[in-house]
């Protein structure tokens, strides 16, 4: 049955192709005070037009001396092809109800950043510099790639 359905998938000009492999992938365990607190796995492949996209999913249980918050969150980073230069990044809380998310897009010479908090979007634009990087102090990958470069 399977391959009756892929069969006609093809025919029907569906392409069927397998996702590629990672081409990078990582694990960063992340410690307060020589206690490990969570980790951070990253991974990264090339889309279709050939940019460097880098995927991460983190996860952290924070004390605050009264209890313990679990914080989890994932992020999405897109670099011009064969280039460090940002096009794209998205960091998405995927703990909690709110589901918050941060959006930062750079187009030409001009960066937007869209913020969602507790269901308030708000939206802000500023001049792109060259040499600019997006750099997140949550995101431990990002340090990683900068020392790098």
């Amino acid at each position: 049955m399977a391959i009756l359905l892929i069969w006609w998938l093809m025919l029907a000009g569906f392409p069927i192709q397998a996702e590629q492999p990672p081409s990078y992938t990582q694990t960063y365990l992340i410690f307060i005070r020589g206690a490990q607190v969570g980790a951070e796995t990253v991974w990264e492949r090339t889309d279709k037009d050939g940019n460097r996209v880098v995927e991460s999913k983190d996860e952290m249980f924070v004390t605050d001396g009264l209890g313990t918050k679990r914080m989890a969150f994932e992020t999405t980073m897109v670099f011009v092809k064969n280039t460090t230069v940002p096009m794209r990044y998205l960091y998405r809380y995927t703990s909690g109800d709110a589901k918050d998310y941060c959006e930062v897009t750079v187009k030409g010479a001009k960066i937007t950043r869209v913020l969602s908090r507790a269901g308030n979007v708000s939206e802000a634009t500023a001049d792109f510099l060259p040499g600019m990087v997006i750099l997140d102090f949550n995101v431990f990958y990002q340090y990683d790639m900068l020392s790098r470069v």
